[in-house]
């Protein structure tokens, strides 16, 4: 297996993913987007943040899973992802499986206008 390849076409996978989600209208300050590396799972890492005096961010983390051609994401607030340890055993225990990119999309879709929803009413 080359993982090189592999590494590099679950990410690409995943930026097709992100671009085929519809956003409701937000600031650029509203989400940020970085990469996400765990052994053989490469993809995304959504941050969307919620302003205001309930301040929080939510994070949205999707990838290939390491062990199928399904789309694996797994969800939480921010202190449940680190840097150094990665998902806590709360994410890991929740996390989702997609088998089309299509899902996945409609997923994302939901869950973003959802938090985005939230600032509005912050």
């Amino acid at each position: 297996m080359n993982l090189n390849r592999h590494m590099h076409d679950g990410l690409k996978r995943s930026l097709k993913i992100l671009k085929a989600v519809k956003l409701p209208k937000c600031d650029a300050h509203d989400i940020s987007v970085g990469t996400y590396a765990n052994g053989r799972e490469n993809g995304l890492c959504v941050r969307v943040y919620t302003p205001g005096p309930k301040y929080y961010v939510k994070v949205f983390v999707f990838a290939e899973n390491r062990n199928s051609d399904d789309m694996v994401l797994y969800s939480g607030n921010e202190r449940e992802f680190t840097i150094n340890s990665g998902l806590t055993d709360e994410v890991y225990a929740r996390k989702e499986f997609f088998s089309s990119d299509e899902a996945l999309v409609a997923a994302l879709q939901d869950r973003f206008t959802a938090q985005l929803s939230a600032k509005e009413a912050a």
